[in-house]
């Protein structure tokens, strides 16, 4: 078996970091690079791997290792807030993944590890005339809700919150008036038929269904035991519903994938895109230089 794993342990490895913008003109000819913020753990955070976000007003939002961050530009500059630095034992550590903004300005994430069963958190963060407060909507404990969320989450019209755990679930965050939060486990993935350890994050289509991509599980091939899948749930009468639309199949030496880490992303008609990390061309790659699939 050709294959390579990338789990908690080793994701929790994260350096000091910078925060770059490539600018390109709308004739696509030449870009210019700029860095934005260098990051000092001591202060600010380190090793941001998460996607960034704008608000109304032209400012970046972002999280680090320990932190949620604001970028304002200002004259040609930009200047680094830090909204909220994370307590490990109540309220999470290792923010993989960027926030998402709510109708009403409120920031959501996911921490990877800590909190109650350091085994990561579901947080919200409310904008106040002080700074920001910081609510753990849910602390995974590793058994059927899962644990280790390295994707943000995404929200529906109603407000609800949904995303994937690396231990194979997929959840939903429903609020209630009195300001509580209820976990539902949506899915529970099995590993060899319907794939396991989905890590980014899902999309809606217009329909209210949910996409994603699990980085493992799924066909078993000469070049892995599990080569990953992508999926589709559908909401029902009944809970959800989930179809696996592709099992990966690659084998050495041929031009399918295995372990797409990330999400996908539709086309105007309707078509899925997505990476994997490994497989196809094995030119210079001992298992595969990866591929992009439709």
């Amino acid at each position: 078996m050709l294959r390579k794993q990338f789990g908690s342990v080793a994701r929790r490895t994260l350096c000091l970091g910078v925060l770059t913008v490539i600018l390109v003109s709308s004739a696509g000819a030449s870009g210019k690079y700029q860095v934005l913020h260098s990051f000092n753990c001591a202060t600010d955070g380190c090793g941001p791997t998460g996607d960034l976000i704008f608000d109304a007003q032209g400012s970046l939002y972002g999280s680090a290792a320990d932190t949620v961050f604001k970028l304002t530009p200002s004259g040609g500059h930009w200047t680094l807030s830090v909204l909220h630095l994370f307590n490990i034992l109540s309220q999470g550590e290792t923010l993989w993944a960027g926030v998402t903004f709510d109708s009403s300005g409120n920031l959501y994430g996911t921490t990877v590890n800590g909190s109650t069963y350091d085994l990561g958190t579901a947080f919200e963060l409310t904008p106040h005339a002080g700074g920001w407060t910081l609510d753990v909507l849910h602390s995974f404990s590793g058994g059927n809700d899962g644990d280790s969320p390295f994707a943000p989450v995404v929200l529906d019209k109603a407000g609800n919150a949904y995303g994937t755990t690396q231990g194979s679930t997929v959840f939903e965050l429903t609020p209630s008036s009195g300001g509580d939060w209820t976990e539902t486990v949506i899915y529970g993935f099995r590993a060899k038929g319907d794939g396991s350890t989905p890590e980014a994050g899902l999309i809606w289509d217009a329909a209210g269904n949910l996409y994603g991509t699990t980085a493992y599980g799924g066909a078993i091939t000469k070049g892995c035991e599990g080569c990953g899948t992508v999926f589709k749930l559908s909401p029902n009468s009944g809970g959800w519903k989930e179809h696996v639309l592709y099992r990966f199949q690659w084998v050495p030496g041929g031009p399918d994938g295995y372990a797409p880490y990330g999400s996908v992303i539709f086309d105007n008609a309707g078509n899925l895109y997505g990476t994997t990390a490994y497989g196809g061309s094995s030119d210079g790659c001992f298992d595969g230089c990866g591929t992009v699939f439709n």
